[in-house]
């Protein structure tokens, strides 16, 4: 059993010495395509750290309280507010609008 762990931790060790050698020879090329990078890093903009990706009308939205929204659409069963269903409400919606729209369902 020894002699078994021996071998497999010699197999797991030089593997691991071969995808660190060849991860080092990748990198020294340069490849466009091969390099990482994480979107969110040194990409912060404004005080609630949303990346520079992240568009700033949609970081605003975010920044609002529950009290500041003002929903878009409103949904309850007993017909109270402007929709009675969520699937009347979907279908009230403009079609192919870049807006970010909220709602509410009491």
């Amino acid at each position: 059993m020894t002699k078994a762990l021996n071998s497999s931790s010699m197999l797991t060790s030089n593997t691991l010495a071969i995808v660190d050698q060849m991860s080092t020879v990748l990198t020294s090329f340069q490849l466009p395509s091969l390099s990482r990078r994480l979107l969110a890093e040194n990409e912060v903009s404004d005080r609630r750290e949303f990346p520079e990706w992240f568009h700033h009308e949609r970081r605003r939205l975010l920044a609002l309280s529950p009290q500041e929204m003002k929903p878009d659409a409103t949904v309850a069963q007993d017909g109270s507010e402007n929709y009675k269903t969520i699937s009347e409400a979907i279908a009230a919606a403009p079609e192919k609008s870049n807006k970010t729209s909220s709602g509410t369902k009491r």
